[in-house]
């Protein structure tokens, strides 16, 4: 099944991932503010008399301080994401504080406003928290928009390792038990005790004990087991690094 990449070109898409890095928040709680101010347009007319604009509903002095009046209703979300950010920063925002300040600094101008504070709309950070959170409404669609796979420099949740079937989980458990019996052929109480007289490189190759002219080839009983035993079959046919 193809990954879900969402609706948004891929510039405008990394855009969004990149400043949500920078601005130490959920790049889908950023896009879910985003979502609940303009629908991801950011050529977006709204609020009293039409006259904020953008993605976050900059008002008419924030427009003039922050965004390019040659771009006004001509801007990407690429373009306008770094005046998001630098309003937001510029504000008193600072990274790692959360949706809820972030919301607070776009809806009542800087991160310290009362979060139940309501604007002429009747909309107040505290009312829009649970739409902001995982499962909730704009949050949901937010992942519907930009895709619910990660670009490959953006932070954010991955996925959990694989879980072994009952078929590989077997087959790991025999290999423990080969290992197991090549460290420990007679027991725990060997290992605790006189330690074995057998000498070994880390290959399996020749080695020297005793005398500098005493050669005895010996052999590594963990690479035996797993070059030459189940260990062997399981790492032939994937590799160690799927389960370990």
């Amino acid at each position: 099944m193809a990954a879900n990449i969402g609706t948004l070109q891929q510039a405008d898409r990394q855009a969004i991932f990149d400043s949500a890095q920078r601005l130490g928040v959920d790049p889908y709680q950023l896009g879910a503010v985003i979502n609940q101010e303009s629908g991801f347009r950011p050529n977006e007319h709204g609020g009293a008399g039409g006259n904020y604009y953008g993605l976050i509903q900059f008002g008419p002095s924030e427009q003039k301080q922050y965004l390019d009046p040659k771009q006004i209703n001509t801007y990407s979300i690429a373009a306008q994401m770094p005046a998001v950010e630098s309003y937001l920063t510029g504000r008193g925002y600072k990274p790692g504080m959360g949706v809820a300040k972030l919301y607070a600094t776009i809806l009542g101008g800087n991160p310290g406003v009362s979060l139940t504070a309501k604007d002429a709309f009747g909309t107040s950070v505290a009312s829009s928290l649970p739409g902001f959170q995982p499962g909730g409404a704009s949050y949901k669609q937010a992942q519907a928009v930009m895709g619910g796979t990660l670009p490959s420099n953006a932070t954010g949740p991955t996925a959990p390792p694989p879980v072994p079937d009952d078929a590989a989980k077997a087959q790991l458990k025999q290999f423990a038990d080969t290992i197991k019996s090549a460290l420990y052929p007679s027991g725990f109480g060997n290992y605790f005790g006189e330690p074995p007289s057998l000498a070994v490189t880390p290959f399996g190759g020749a080695s020297t004990t005793g005398s500098s002219n005493q050669s005895t080839a010996t052999t590594n009983p963990i690479i035996d087991a797993i070059t030459k035993g189940s260990g062997g079959n399981y790492f032939g046919a994937g590799g160690p690094g799927q389960y370990f």
